[in-house]
């Protein structure tokens, strides 16, 4: 009578665990499905690249030994995207170049700094290089991927600002070119 009484509570017991598992992976099943749709509705917007190309900029001399700094107003135009200030949910640099013409290099510069500043907006920092190599007429700066700039991209326009170190004192201007790619995030 005992064994029976142990037989049918052990057959309860595991046609439960059955049951409970049946649910148990319909139920993960389920739990997956309404995770994965509630990413996939909110959406994280689409990417876009924003470019701007040969943007002229001088470090007026005399330039002494230390930081030394260029900068440019820069007036936003989304048009380019085909998008508006509203729908931008993030922005970062991608890729930042400083260029001279061939026959000059960077040697005179220990290192390099870019920001983004404007009226409206606290200055960030978004990309450097230090050491600055030998002999380069063209250096690309690291650049920060957790620099959001998307608050610049809001505004009518912000200024674009690179600091230099200058290793010995020189009394000519510092004329050189930038070239910048931002990708920006923005909503549908």
């Amino acid at each position: 009578m005992l064994d029976n009484f142990t037989f049918k509570f052990a057959h309860i017991d595991c046609s439960f665990i059955f049951v409970q598992n049946e649910n148990m992976k319909y139920l993960r099943v389920l739990l997956l499905l309404s995770v994965t749709l509630t990413f996939a509705s909110c959406g994280g917007g689409v990417d876009k690249v924003y470019e701007v190309n040969n943007l002229q900029l001088s470090m007026e001399g005399p330039l002494f030994e230390g930081p030394n700094s260029a900068s440019i107003n820069h007036k936003v135009d989304l048009s380019q995207i085909g998008s508006s200030a509203a729908k931008i949910k993030g922005a970062t640099l991608s890729k930042i170049v400083l260029r001279l013409p061939d026959s000059l290099n960077f040697d005179n510069f220990s290192d390099f700094k870019f920001q983004l500043t404007a009226d409206d907006a606290a200055m960030t920092e978004a990309a450097q290089l230090n050491p600055v190599p030998a002999g380069k007429s063209s250096l690309e700066l690291k650049t920060s991927s957790e620099a959001d700039l998307s608050e610049f991209f809001k505004l009518d326009e912000f200024i674009i600002l690179i600091d230099g170190n200058v290793k010995e004192e020189n009394y000519d201007n510092f004329n050189f070119a930038v070239d910048l790619v931002f990708n920006l995030k923005v909503s549908e």
